[in-house]
């Protein structure tokens, strides 16, 4: 076999390999971008200015 074939071989190989890995961490870092998104949100709503008059404003 040629040695380009078989490093690309290799690689695909080590690849295969790691996908597990790969997915596993890709769905931890899912979990985390939803967990982040809901403390956005709740920070959100707990800190909203006040509804009314802005105060200085004379109109």
């Amino acid at each position: 076999m040629e040695l380009n074939a078989l490093l690309k071989k290799e690689l695909f190989n080590k690849i295969l390999e790691d996908l597990p890995g790969i997915v596993d961490a890709a769905e931890e870092l899912d979990d985390v971008k939803r967990s982040l998104a809901r403390l956005i949100l709740f920070f959100e709503d707990q800190y909203k200015p006040p509804l009314g008059p802005e105060k200085g404003n004379n109109q």
